[in-house]
């Protein structure tokens, strides 16, 4: 176990400034993610973190050391890649114990150490094949195996499985994220898949632009994004121009309590799964029921996405895979205010 900070990072290229003073806290056994669109900074920061390439000013920090002057295969840390890097002439087992054989490691450890991995990510049978002969998982298994075979303080995985299809790739999440757990190994995670970062993280830094704008939990970073770019990336939400006053959001739609850290002009944020759509001859308690139109309609299985006109503006709603309705089809809505984040125009503009 590790701890592990960020501190001041800056990095240019070409001096076009790909790093703007990333600073974050790993604790021992964490795993966090760093989420962002490509080219928004995080496989820089995760080869800075190992040594494979030097930033311009800023440091890092490994229980409490300075790692900065610290050559890469003395870090501790270890990355593995989407594309694996395997050895095409090593078998399995030799991937995996590739590390500790370059570090000097005794023959009955290593050998004891390989075949504990091995077992540990369930590639018993798979010890003589070649990674010619291996599937995508069972390829990324092993480069994961490599990593853990040399104890790392802190492991980075770049993009680790998005190279492997939906079956796969939920799979090796679970494993991984047992694996971590069960190892306490300080991990940071480089993906552009929010859903990955969401269910895999004790923490999130989202990235834009070579900057940290939110390291957060994921409830928080998903319940209480700190500006609309963070919200929108988030997934798609709903805005509604108005001002807030005194607790009070004042729109063409009405009045509304809410909670407001900021007052004035703006706009509130609500995600589609907080308003309730109902069909037209559906009953409703609800006061402030606002009527439409089915404007869209897109079905995903296990739940619908629909976009609703109604007083002149476009909803984006989510209901269950029972509720059927067609476009065209006049419905009610009722809009959860109160989940709702509201955002003055200098909120954003920061």
């Amino acid at each position: 176990m590790a701890k592990l900070q960020i501190k001041d990072i800056n990095k240019s290229f070409n001096e076009t400034k790909v790093l703007k003073n990333i600073n974050f806290f790993v604790d021992d056994g964490e795993i966090i993610s760093l989420l962002g669109e490509s080219g928004c900074g995080k496989s820089t920061t995760l080869k800075i973190i190992a040594g494979l390439m030097k930033p311009d000013n800023g440091d890092v920090i490994i229980d409490e050391y300075s790692v900065l002057n610290v050559p890469p295969e003395k870090r501790k840390t270890v990355i593995v890649f989407q594309d694996h890097l395997l050895f095409p002439h090593l078998n399995t087992e030799d991937n995996i114990g590739f590390g500790l054989k370059m570090a000097g490691v005794k023959k009955h450890i290593k050998d004891n150490k390989v075949a504990e991995i091995i077992n540990l990510l369930k590639l018993q049978g798979l010890e003589k094949r070649y990674p010619k002969e291996l599937s995508g998982g069972q390829r990324q298994r092993v480069a994961l195996g490599r990593a853990l075979a040399v104890e790392p303080k802190v492991l980075l995985l770049d993009e680790p499985f998005s190279s492997l299809d939906m079956r796969l790739r939920d799979e090796m999440r679970e494993l991984v994220l047992d694996i971590q757990k069960r190892l306490r190994i300080t991990t940071v995670l480089v993906t552009h898949d929010k859903e990955e970062a969401l269910m895999m993280s004790d923490k999130i830094a989202i990235m834009m632009n070579g900057n940290i704008k939110q390291f957060d939990t994921p409830e928080n970073i998903y319940e209480k994004p700190v500006d609309p770019l963070v919200a929108d990336f988030l997934g798609e939400k709903n805005h509604i121009e108005g001002y807030a006053y005194n607790g009070i959001f004042h729109c063409e739609l009405g009045n509304f309590q809410i909670e407001v850290f900021s007052e004035g002009n703006g706009e509130i944020m609500i995600k589609p799964e907080d308003i309730q759509l109902l069909s037209k001859n559906e009953e409703s308690n609800f006061s402030d029921i606002i009527y439409g139109t089915i404007k869209k309609r897109r079905y995903l299985g296990d739940k619908i996405h629909y976009i609703v006109e109604a007083e002149g503006n476009d909803f984006k709603v989510i209901s269950n895979k029972y509720m059927k309705l067609n476009v065209g089809e006049n419905v009610k809505l009722n809009i959860n205010f109160s989940k709702g984040i509201f955002y003055s125009m200098t909120d954003k503009e920061k």
